[in-house]
């Protein structure tokens, strides 16, 4: 079981990663922990693979991949920050900021498109 205190480190050393499908193989070992646990400590056990597979860019990101946005919005919408659905997802809070901007445009007077 991981304390709170590995798992807020974990996610500073994952957000940090040059390469983040490795750098989960390297939390695992360097915690004596578990894949799973892992993804879990990061927020990324309900997402797809391939949104924690890919390298971080060098650049802003214009296109995230597949279900990091729902999965933010969804984090949102369920009560938590904007900071901890950005730490937890793995983007910028102010991205999260925006996506909520553009969900709030979409979702007002009870229409959604």
């Amino acid at each position: 079981m991981l304390s709170e205190e590995e798992k807020s480190e974990m996610r500073v050393l994952y957000r940090q990663a040059a390469n983040r499908r490795r750098q989960i193989e390297i939390l695992a070992q360097l915690y004596a922990a578990p894949k799973e646990d892992v993804l879990e400590a990061l927020g990324l056990d309900d997402l797809p693979e391939s949104a924690h597979a890919s390298k971080q860019p060098k650049t802003a990101r214009r296109c995230w991949p597949d279900g990091v946005r729902r999965a933010a919005v969804e984090r949102v919408l369920a009560g938590q920050s904007y900071r901890q659905a950005a730490e937890a997802c793995g983007v910028p809070v102010n991205t999260i900021g925006g996506w909520m901007a553009t969900w709030q445009r979409t979702h007002r007077n009870g229409k959604a498109t």
